[in-house]
């Protein structure tokens, strides 16, 4: 699927000789893929998954987790009961995960981070570790390959006589 949004306006002048309605000038500005959106394409790789990568892990973390994002930056510091209790706290009282918890703005560079540069002290933090461990890097490719759709303004004018 992409999605496009495109707009055009137009006005009608009336000339004033001529048939009566027949003879006019319009003017028309047409905005096409206005939005620009990035449009993700699946890469023909062949071992392309069916959706972001795999689910995102929603259990506790491991001392082992802990362990290995407090060694990739030295002089900061996490603890084991710290971010489980951020989970354990964001849980439904049914013990199941809010089905939002994952929506989560991403930031610029997400596919290309390591899951350790997150801060896993915080909520959000945590979520983008968590979605950053689950990542597949084949998952897909921006459209800059065809059919690619640039964004662009064109205008015109056209005489009716």
């Amino acid at each position: 699927m992409q999605e496009f949004f495109d707009v055009s306006i137009q006005k009608n002048f009336n000339l004033p000789f001529g048939a009566e309605g027949r003879r006019r000038l319009q003017l028309r500005v047409d905005f096409i893929n206005l939005l620009n959106h990035p449009n993700f394409r699946w890469a023909n790789t062949g071992n392309t998954p069916a959706g972001f990568g795999s689910v995102p892990n929603e259990a506790l973390l491991a001392q082992a987790d802990i362990n290995t994002w407090n060694a990739f930056a030295p002089g900061r510091a996490a603890t084991l009961t710290q971010v489980n209790n951020l989970l354990t706290n964001a849980r439904l009282a049914s013990g199941a995960i809010p089905l939002d918890f994952f929506r989560v703005p991403i930031p610029a560079g997400f596919s290309t981070t390591n899951p350790n540069a997150f801060d896993i002290t915080t909520l959000s933090g945590l979520k983008l570790y968590r979605l950053r461990q689950s990542l597949d890097t084949n998952f897909g490719t921006l459209a800059a390959s065809t059919p690619y759709q640039p964004r662009y303004i064109q205008w015109g004018l056209k005489l009716y006589f």
